[in-house]
């Protein structure tokens, strides 16, 4: 995922330590170590009443996903 944030935004992603019961990812930390997030928007407001997304920011989501899949896919070659 670094990569590909890397490739596509030109600069290295902000890491971010997530807490809460807002996510799968939560019970899914019991299983395995090697899980991660992405997406465009401020953290700070998410689920609330300020939320929200600018849409050039949610089309580079969608690049570095896609990005994302490519680097996953390089590693299995």
């Amino acid at each position: 995922m670094s990569r590909a944030i890397i490739k596509v935004l030109g600069k290295g992603p902000t890491l971010a330590r997530k807490w809460g019961g807002t996510s799968d990812m939560n019970d899914l930390a019991s299983l395995t170590k090697n899980i991660v997030a992405y997406g465009p928007g401020d953290g700070a407001f998410s689920h609330s009443l300020e939320e929200y997304i600018l849409i050039d920011d949610y089309l580079r989501a969608i690049d570095i996903y896609k990005q994302a899949i490519v680097e996953f896919m390089n590693i299995y070659k």
